[in-house]
């Protein structure tokens, strides 16, 4: 299998990581926009899921087998000082792989999920025919107009991101373990799907859990890049503080 993990920031010596895990259909390059508000000693880092991006490896529909391919490919920075940051899926991924990693003592400096509810709170959409998922996925702002025009293109990306969504919708998590490290939680004001009310409810999956907004809907990530890195700066500057 192709190589997952993908360092955005070559050529920084550091070992304090920002490690960005992609949303449905989404990649290491998803998170690119970040880099120009993130202090220059985080070096920021994500994947190519299989079958995403560059990766044409075949798909992966199992929560779980994502989180242990991300895991054994993390293997290397784990020494260092580790942010994990998920956005809409890679908030659940990125949840579970905090959990199996403080379960081996290895403590993330701060979990970061956007744009997700909590594992308990799960959306059915599979059964959905391409016309109502797709219009389902617009919804959510995540299929640009290029990509909706372009019928080719609309029959690559659409068993990609169904794919996601069929991993989304049969995970289960039955360890109930709390996070130890920082749980920090981030809603769009206007995500209808994926709302503040619903994400309060991860106030019961850590042990130190924080609520911000950014103004927007479910893909803040992409239109508002400025002001998730912010944010995001101010959590790791929150970390330094206390030292």
């Amino acid at each position: 299998m192709r190589k997952l993990i993908k360092d955005l920031s070559p050529g920084l010596n550091s070992n304090k990581y920002l490690v960005c895990v992609p949303y449905a259909g989404g990649y290491s390059n998803s998170f690119l926009p970040l880099k120009n508000y993130l202090p220059k000693d985080i070096k920021l880092i994500s994947f190519d899921p299989p079958g995403h991006g560059p990766n044409l490896s075949p798909l992966v529909d199992n929560i779980d087998d994502l989180v242990n391919l991300y895991l054994m490919e993390m293997q290397p920075i784990l020494e260092g000082e580790v942010t994990l940051f998920g956005h809409s899926m890679g908030g659940i991924i990125v949840h579970r792989m905090a959990q199996i990693l403080e379960s081996k003592g290895i403590n993330p400096k701060n979990v970061i999920i956007s744009a997700m509810n909590p594992p308990e709170i799960r959306r059915k959409t599979n059964h959905l025919d391409d016309k109502d998922f797709i219009d389902y996925i617009k919804s959510l702002g995540g299929l640009p107009d290029e990509v909706l025009q372009h019928q080719e293109l609309l029959n690559y990306i659409l068993p990609v991101i169904r794919s996601d969504f069929r991993a989304i919708e049969n995970y289960i998590n039955d360890d109930t373990t709390l996070l130890k490290a920082p749980l920090y939680i981030i809603s769009g004001t206007t995500d209808s799907n994926y709302t503040v009310k619903g994400a309060k409810k991860w106030v019961e999956w850590g042990n130190e859990v924080h609520f911000l907004t950014v103004n927007g809907g479910h893909m803040f990530l992409l239109h508002q890049a400025d002001i998730v890195g912010e944010l995001i700066m101010k959590i790791l500057d929150r970390v330094k503080s206390v030292k």
